[in-house]
């Protein structure tokens, strides 16, 4: 994964990394047990906040297309 440019998280966040760097196709996994009902793909609420799995916070634009569940954002969609 070093060698591709992405640092290694954890075995099924290497797995989805691995086929995106394969395939050019982002894919994203979830953890049924966070999720909080179902999951909703939607654009992003102007000034809405996502911290990633590196803890970096993003400012979303309404342009943004999110991956979330009924109470919190999930993914930046295609992206992390």
């Amino acid at each position: 994964m070093i060698d591709m440019g992405a640092l290694p998280r954890a075995n099924w966040i290497d797995f989805s990394n691995l086929f995106m760097l394969m395939t050019g196709q982002p894919i994203h996994f979830f953890d049924a047990d966070k999720v909080d009902g179902d999951i909703i793909v939607r654009n992003a609420k102007e000034g809405e906040e996502f911290t990633d799995l590196f803890e970096t916070t993003h400012i979303l634009k309404e342009t943004d297309i999110v991956i979330a569940d009924k109470k919190k954002i999930l993914a930046l969609a295609g992206i992390v």
